[in-house]
């Protein structure tokens, strides 16, 4: 084994590394020869090698992947080509059996295709999974009521599913803690012994339906005092929505236009909270260069800095901030160290930045 995944049986569709660093979940065509899909679990070991450590077959063609936070267990959740979304926890059925991801619960989207990105929010203290969807070619008659009536040609979809017997704790400060609320521990499905204690488990279910066709998602980092999630858009603009207490719903704040009828083609914020702003970076790749912009707490907006990187169809901060990824339409990535100074100004510029290119010590 190499440092690298590099199995020739494979179509690997989508990858999602936990948050521990220890595994890597890839799915996708399992077996090319026998054309199996589904997903496989690597470990890491200690020389820094990954070996496959489990495989789950599927019946459907899986699109994206996403491993929840370690707090709630071993959980991951997978999408298919048909809009199906899967639960799946790893337990083991006896004393004497190995763990294994056990199905628990599925969702469909309904009207809508694949859906285009699938995470949880990366927080130990809320269990909350996002589906962001392009919408398929529909006839207005076929089109949910809710959505005619507010959006008469809703090109996506944005689907949050938590689950129904938990509640956010509006009590606390500075967290949006799910509290159970039957018993005090926070620590929901990781303390189940079998897949049997969670049949009775249902999910509530918000659809956010969007007027413009969406290209990627971002979760603000769990560090915020806030829950706040992004959508970059065909038209050049990020969405941004919050979860609103009162409400107990996610609700649209604010449509920023950082690009001028250029599509977005990643976005991504940064866990960084300097000078009670966070850090936005966004990229096209119709565009020839990466925007880092800066977010206050009421969600204005300051572009920092434009670095010239043409091109670029991804790009992802590192879990501590501290570097930039991008990874460029034709495959090549460039790492950079973000470097953040106070800004001039704590009302106009508060923060100054710089890219430099990353050198591996």
């Amino acid at each position: 084994m190499t440092h690298s995944i590099n199995d020739s049986n494979l179509v690997i569709t989508d990858l999602s590394p936990d948050l521990t660093g220890e595994h890597i979940a890839v799915c996708g065509m399992i077996d090319k020869e026998h054309l199996q899909h589904g997903f496989v679990i690597y470990t890491k070991s200690p020389d820094h090698k990954y070996t496959e450590e489990e495989r789950v077959q599927l019946d459907s063609v899986p699109s994206q992947i996403s491993w929840g936070h370690p707090s709630f267990g071993q959980i991951i959740a997978v999408s298919d080509i048909h809009g199906t979304i899967y639960l799946f926890q790893r337990l083991s059925q006896n004393r004497n059996s190995p763990p294994r991801f056990t199905l628990f619960q599925s969702f469909n989207l309904p009207f809508f295709e694949e859906c285009i990105s699938l995470s949880f929010l990366p927080s130990p203290s809320s269990f909350i999974l996002c589906a962001l969807s392009k919408s398929i070619e529909l006839q207005n008659e076929d089109i949910p009521y809710d959505a005619t009536r507010t959006h008469p040609h809703p090109h996506g979809i944005l689907s949050f599913f938590t689950p129904s017997d938990l509640l956010f704790s509006s009590q606390l400060p500075s967290s949006n803690t799910f509290i159970q609320s039957q018993i005090t521990t926070p620590i929901l499905l990781g303390n189940a012994s079998s897949p049997t204690d969670r049949d009775d488990l249902s999910f509530l279910k918000q659809n956010i339906f969007l007027e413009t066709k969406p290209t990627s998602f971002s979760w603000m980092s769990s560090a915020s005092p806030i829950i706040l999630c992004s959508v970059g858009c065909m038209d050049g603009t990020v969405k941004l929505y919050a979860y609103t207490h009162s409400l107990s719903r996610f609700e649209h704040k604010i449509s920023i236009p950082f690009f001028s009828s250029k599509s977005i083609s990643s976005v991504s914020i940064s866990p960084l909270y300097l000078q009670q702003s966070h850090l936005i970076a966004i990229s096209s790749a119709e565009s020839p260069s990466v925007i880092i912009a800066s977010l206050s707490p009421s969600l204005s907006h300051t572009v920092l800095y434009q670095h010239p990187l043409p091109n670029i169809s991804f790009l992802t901060f590192s879990p501590d901030g501290s570097h930039l990824l991008c990874q460029s339409q034709k495959g090549e990535e460039s790492i950079f160290t973000v470097r953040v100074k106070p800004g001039p100004s704590p009302s106009t510029q508060p923060l100054t930045i710089d890219l430099l290119p990353y050198q591996q010590k």
